[in-house]
């Protein structure tokens, strides 16, 4: 089987550095293609490498032209490698604007919209450009939280042993550290009962038994999860239907170290029990799992 990712992104929001990763995946990527140009490079690539093609294209956007086309191309690739592919993917990088201006300014690297003037317009002009990849993409990953290892990671979760069906990406996190841009769904569940004001559970965290069981002390709790995920799996299922490669459902308390943690956990066993594809990602506490 085979995969093809159409790698989009703005500038500085760690293109060059998922590029990198991918490599080190052992897919073959090819960077600033014209996009009239891609499906060419993917049919030779593909007649060398057959089954076993691991491809990502970042194509050079230019015009509104160019984005109609990237996505003419992925619905003619999708065509093209029915039976034999798992996925042709649009994948988008992002970063809020004050990351993308932190980062120019430690590279000191020219950004390729600053002719519109100071930097935060030319970040602004890109980014009206590239909205509408941005809404019709596959995938959607967020690095203004994520240094280049955490970034590696999740690409290594997401795409290092890709299934043929849909992922779904279920993410803890902590408000005080900013709510996650690239989620289909976030949930708060800063109204359960907050272990960190235990002394004898603060230094504990959602993965352990002590902490699920105080969360789950709450009285509504079980029509809560039941519930949370009764509406989710309607959502996710219709995903599914639609051949979505990734659906990514976020939940977030104020250190994002229990509350979050519990429920993830929680709703990861339940579409685990049922049997779809999980990965659990719990961003404040670094731990990645799939199941």
């Amino acid at each position: 089987m085979a995969n093809i990712i159409l790698l989009s992104g703005l500038a500085g929001a760690g293109i060059t550095t998922a590029a990198d990763v991918f490599e080190d995946l052992g897919y073959k990527v090819m960077e600033n293609l014209p996009i009239s140009i891609v499906n060419d490079v993917i049919d030779q690539v593909d007649q060398t490498d057959g089954a076993n093609s691991r491809i990502v294209v970042s194509a050079d956007l230019k015009t509104e032209q160019d984005i109609k086309s990237l996505f003419n191309l992925r619905f003619i690739l999708r065509t093209k490698f029915a039976e034999k592919t798992d996925s042709v993917d649009v994948l988008f990088i992002d970063a809020d604007d004050e990351t993308i201006i932190r980062r120019f300014d430690q590279t000191r690297r020219p950004h390729p919209y600053i002719s519109a003037g100071v930097l935060t317009k030319g970040i602004a002009k890109e980014r009206e450009f590239l909205n509408a990849v941005l809404e019709d993409c596959d995938i959607h990953i967020d690095t203004t939280s994520t240094n280049p290892t955490q970034l590696a990671a999740k690409l290594q979760t997401y795409f290092g042993e890709k299934t043929n069906s849909t992922t779904i990406i279920i993410n803890s996190f902590g408000f005080k550290y900013g709510a996650p841009r690239d989620s289909n769904f976030v949930f708060d569940v800063r109204f359960l009962p907050n272990p960190y004001w235990e002394n004898s559970l603060r230094e504990f965290n959602g993965l352990d038994e002590k902490i699920q069981e105080y969360v789950c002390d709450f009285k509504n709790f079980d029509k809560y999860i039941s519930s949370t995920y009764e509406s989710l799996k309607i959502s996710v299922d219709e995903f599914v239907r639609l051949q979505k490669g990734y659906v990514s459902i976020s939940f977030g308390c104020t250190g994002g170290q229990h509350r979050s943690v519990t429920i993830a956990e929680l709703i990861r066993k339940m579409f685990s029990k049922d049997g779809y594809s999980v990965v659990t990602i719990h961003r404040e506490i670094a731990e990645i799992s799939s199941k």
